[in-house]
């Protein structure tokens, strides 16, 4: 049994090297002698930790439901690196010589293990809480979201699916239970076995939803679920699960809102209530919802840009405001992203808010002072143009204070990170550095600001092809990119127009294979006009 093993190298107290990253299982928090593991759907889910306390999941298909080889193993690859999605394209396939042997004592081997491990999935867990968790907690009356906090998941959610459907890829399981939320309020998806892309056969032996959020004409024709679009019904029940959802509010499948009977029927008292209470909010939004629940295929159901359009019609939801994100995470099943173990030696084997907001001068960094000896120094064009300068700072910073401005810390070890900023194109946007510094090896290089490191420093940091994302600009130096457009150098500070549209990601210029090794943060003010 797949609990025996993992129980047997549980009670060597021992770490396993696996696919080079010392692992060992998590205990169940009652049981001393057991593995921490859960079944979920098709499979058994194992918590791993490695030496840093970063947490792992193992998981082990149930025979009957694996699907095959080539499949599993592509997935990874058809997975856009974005934030969001890094449980999917973190993922590792496992072999058999996944599990290397050592002589070193006090490390784990077991030929059975080995065996066992073909075909397993190890991915980072997320440190955030499932959809479930948070639905029950708002539906016991001990946590509240505002109109703002919902909008802001309803977004993430239009956005990510929107993006998917894009790369013709579609999750085919988004539910309460693999849509996860951090307590910075980023939406999260997990469990990709279900994907679709083109270049895939369909699975037969696997999962094609989950109950609750299921379209209804589904178990009359599975096949119709094989498409870029097959997203779309879940999309709209969470959608108006953000929505709808206050204390007491409906308990269905899976820990959602809605029951799949109802759904199937296109009816019953949950569905009745909850599209009278969406349409309380937006009639446009109720209809978008009856759209899908009527509809005969995905592509007659609303797409994300039709529900992006809709949201702006929404009315205040009368609830004590409760910040989501100030809440701790319970420990749950579900899983802040912890990247894989990788590093920068010289050889291969080595947004939490502010309080407050300040507006910075975006364009002079101190004030500017023409005294009256140095003014009759100059010629009458440099007194003319310090005149004019005096002039054009004083505008920007008036154009600046009517902005909007947003203060966020930026960590190393997470990969481009939303910072909830959307800027349109043809404004005008400031980034600018507060304080702080970090590092791309913590146990060999110092660290730096957002500018980067030097160039002597920078030319001795291994492997710049496989771990910088931008070659030209130093390793360590702060990065940016709207939505989906091409990435660009920020460094200490970037006044710039906007020439693309979309929310606003920063990352350090480390990618994201080689970010376990890293340290710090840094903390920046961005205003947008």
């Amino acid at each position: 049994m797949s609990v025996d093993i993992v129980d047997d190298w549980l009670r060597s107290g021992q770490y396993a090297n696996i696919d080079g990253e010392l692992l060992r299982p998590k205990k169940h928090p009652l049981l001393e002698t057991t593995t921490f593991s859960v079944v979920r759907g098709q499979a058994r889910v194992f918590y791993l930790e490695n030496t840093n306390g970063q947490g792992r999941i193992l998981k082990k298909f149930v025979p009957a439901m694996k699907p095959d080889h080539a499949y599993i193993a592509s997935i990874r690859s058809l997975i856009p690196k974005e934030q969001g999605f890094e449980s999917g394209f973190h993922r590792k396939t496992l072999q058999q010589n996944s599990l290397l042997y050592s002589n070193k004592n006090g490390v784990y081997y077991s030929s059975g293990f080995a065996t066992w491990l073909q075909d397993t999935i190890l991915m980072p867990q997320i440190q955030a809480d499932n959809w479930s968790v948070i639905i029950d907690r708002i539906r016991k009356g001990t946590l509240q979201l505002t109109i703002e906090q919902r909008l802001r998941l309803c977004e993430q959610l239009l956005r990510k699916v929107k993006y998917l459907e894009s790369t013709t890829v579609s999750h085919r399981d988004l539910s309460s239970q693999n849509i996860v939320i951090d307590r910075n309020g980023n939406v999260h998806f997990i469990d990709w076995d279900c994907l679709y892309h083109p270049n895939l056969a369909m699975p037969t032996n696997t999962t094609y939803g989950t109950s609750g959020y299921i379209a209804p004409f589904v178990n009359q024709d599975v096949q119709k679920t094989w498409c870029e679009y097959a997203d779309r019904f879940s999309l709209a029940v969470l959608i108006a699960e953000f929505l709808t959802a206050v204390t007491g509010a409906p308990l269905g499948g899976d820990g959602g809102m809605f029951d799949q009977g109802d759904i199937d029927a296109r009816g019953g008292k949950n569905v009745i209530k909850i599209l009278s209470d969406i349409n309380q909010q937006s009639s446009v939004a109720k209809d978008l919802f009856q759209k899908a629940l009527y509809a005969s295929s995905f592509t007659q159901m609303p797409s994300p840009q039709l529900w992006t359009d809709a949201l702006p019609s929404l009315k205040t939801i009368s609830q004590k405001p409760d910040p989501l994100w100030d809440h701790q995470p319970i420990k749950t099943f579900t899983s802040v992203t912890q990247a894989p173990a990788s590093s920068h030696p010289p050889s291969p084997s080595a947004p939490q808010w502010p309080d407050h907001i300040h507006i910075p001068a975006p364009i002079s960094q101190s004030p500017l002072v023409v005294t009256s000896s140095t003014a009759k120094s100059r010629s009458g064009k440099s007194s003319v143009f310090f005149a004019v300068l005096a002039i054009l700072i004083l505008l920007a910073i008036i154009y600046f204070a009517s902005a909007q401005n947003t203060g966020l810390t930026i960590e190393s070890v997470s990969y481009w990170q939303a910072t909830g900023v959307d800027l349109s194109r043809n404004s005008i946007a400031y980034i600018g550095y507060n304080s702080g510094a970090w590092t791309v090896d913590s146990n060999i290089y110092g660290t730096v600001g957002p500018e980067g490191y030097p160039p002597d420093v920078d030319a001795q940091i291994w492997n710049p092809l496989e771990c910088k994302i931008l070659q030209s600009v130093p390793y360590g130096a702060l990065l940016g990119k709207i939505g989906n457009g091409p990435v660009f150098e920020i460094g200490r500070s970037k006044v710039f127009w906007v020439s693309d549209e979309g929310e606003l990601y920063l990352s350090i210029n480390d990618d994201y294979q080689c970010l376990a090794d890293n340290q710090g943060e840094i903390s920046v003010t961005i205003v947008s006009h």
